[in-house]
């Protein structure tokens, strides 16, 4: 089974060796800290989706997670069931700033695709 897995890292250094039982197809993504882009967004834009039944599983910082989610969902026609999203944290936040924001978001990630 094909794994596609993007990973955002400062630098090579902070590369690390993963495996899985699947086809693994790593790639890893060097941002700068702090730097707020659409690398992760784009990343996948170019993937090649395979065949059939998908599920993707995208945790990170809000903003890309919120971003490769609308892709998904509005641009390749994945269905929500088949969708793992969750902003684990906000760059412009501390960890207690973003717990406090996160039911809020949650509600507005989930009105940038109105559900079929």
């Amino acid at each position: 089974m094909p794994v596609h897995a993007i990973v955002e890292v400062d630098g090579p250094e902070d590369e690390l060796a993963l495996e899985t039982p699947g086809d693994l197809r790593l790639t890893y993504l060097h941002t700068a800290r702090g730097q707020r882009d659409e690398s992760l967004a784009d990343a996948v834009r170019a993937l090649d989706f395979p065949d059939g039944r998908m599920h993707a599983f995208i945790h990170g910082e809000a903003a890309a997670v919120r971003a490769v989610r609308r892709h998904l969902l509005a641009d390749r026609q994945v269905p929500r069931e088949h969708l793992h999203c969750s902003g684990y944290w906000k760059r412009t936040n501390t960890d207690e700033q973003w717990r406090e924001l996160k039911k809020e978001w949650n509600a507005q990630v989930e009105e940038d695709v109105p559900a079929a």
